[in-house]
């Protein structure tokens, strides 16, 4: 066995955004299923507020992505 180092251990936000989710493609569809709910309210003319609670999501979870990417974060 080599010696590899310890994987990093979640941030806080990470931990909470990817609550449950193990895996990186399930991780995307959140992602694109954020953005796809924000673009439908836009479209649809529904409440602003839904759109940007949507986008923020999606910024989260891009974002959460990118890390658990850069530190090798997931199961292999």
């Amino acid at each position: 066995m080599m010696n590899e180092p310890a994987p990093k251990k979640r941030p806080f936000l990470v931990r909470i955004t990817l609550f449950g989710i193990t895996e990186r493609l399930a991780a995307v569809i959140c992602f694109w299923f954020c953005v796809g709910m924000a673009g439908l309210t836009v479209y649809l003319h529904l409440k602003w507020w839904w759109g940007v609670g949507l986008c923020l999501t999606a910024f989260g979870y891009w974002l959460a992505i990118w890390w658990m990417d850069k530190n090798s974060g997931w199961r292999k």
